[in-house]
């Protein structure tokens, strides 16, 4: 797990991956005691490699999610909570963290 972010008491947004997964953005829900139920969510890219670091979402369906990539994107954003498109197209972009800021408005550590 790489970030983490719970706008409600009913779902979680995690960037990260395991052994066995690339590294993406899941959800949980609703939230138990421990992270079970978990559904690895749709990234549109063209580029295979990502490396997602960060998520942000403002409700269950609205927010952002950003990482590494080389060559397209770096930042993607939701507006259902189940597909996240790219947000940015340039060379290489890093992502350290994003934020939430309310009404519709994030900010970015690249």
């Amino acid at each position: 797990m790489m970030g983490i972010s719970c706008p409600s008491t009913n779902n979680c947004f995690i960037t990260g991956g395991n052994e066995n997964t690339a590294f993406g953005i899941y959800k949980t829900g609703p939230v138990p005691k421990n992270f079970s139920n978990i559904t690895k969510l749709t990234i549109n890219s063209p580029e295979p490699a990502i490396f997602l670091l960060s998520a942000a979402m403002q409700d269950d369906t609205h927010g952002i999610c950003g990482g590494v990539e080389i060559g397209i994107g770096g930042t993607y954003y939701t507006l259902d909570g189940k597909t996240f498109t790219e947000s940015l197209v340039a060379g290489i972009i890093t992502t350290q963290a994003v934020y939430s800021l309310g009404n519709d408005s994030y900010a970015f550590v690249g």
